[in-house]
């Protein structure tokens, strides 16, 4: 999660006039030079876990970026493996939820649908990421290429 600290943003407001309705209605180059100049200061503050995750996510990736593959071929292939992790959480908490029995039966049939949802659509993007992996494959890499596409496509 990005946090975005707003808090720093400043900005140069425009010239004053002499009244406020002259400010709203006449604008003078100098005004119009202001506006042209003004700066937008954005402070971005990621936390520690986030980092963690991203360090994580490149080193469970490091077969790929190594692969020596096009960059499109790598980033379909990260995205599946993101896609599985994803799917492989789902079923761990439409497990969960199946054994919990502090949720009373409405409210237990609700989250699994909302699971079974999610795992749905999840595999639709799989089917997806996939397709598009076959489609580079086929149409632009080489036979070895392809094999290390499909091998590492499968871990």
């Amino acid at each position: 999660m990005i946090n975005l600290n707003t808090s720093n943003i400043t900005s140069n407001p425009p010239a004053k006039a002499d009244t406020p309705e002259k400010k709203l209605y006449n604008y003078t180059a100098e005004d119009e030079e202001t506006k042209k100049t003004e700066r937008l200061s954005i402070s971005v503050d990621i936390s520690n876990l986030s980092i963690e995750k991203l360090k994580k996510e490149n080193e469970e990736n490091k077969d790929i970026d190594e692969s020596g593959l096009p960059e499109a071929t790598k980033e379909i292939l990260k995205n599946i493996r993101r896609i599985k992790k994803q799917i492989e959480e789902k079923q761990a908490e439409l497990r969960a939820i199946e054994q919990d029995g502090t949720l009373d039966p409405q409210t237990r049939m609700i989250k699994i649908q909302g699971a079974q949802a999610a795992i749905k659509t999840l595999q639709g993007m799989l089917t997806e990421a996939t397709g598009a992996l076959a489609k580079q494959m086929k149409h632009g890499l080489s036979a070895d290429q392809a094999l290390k596409a499909g091998s590492l496509a499968m871990k």
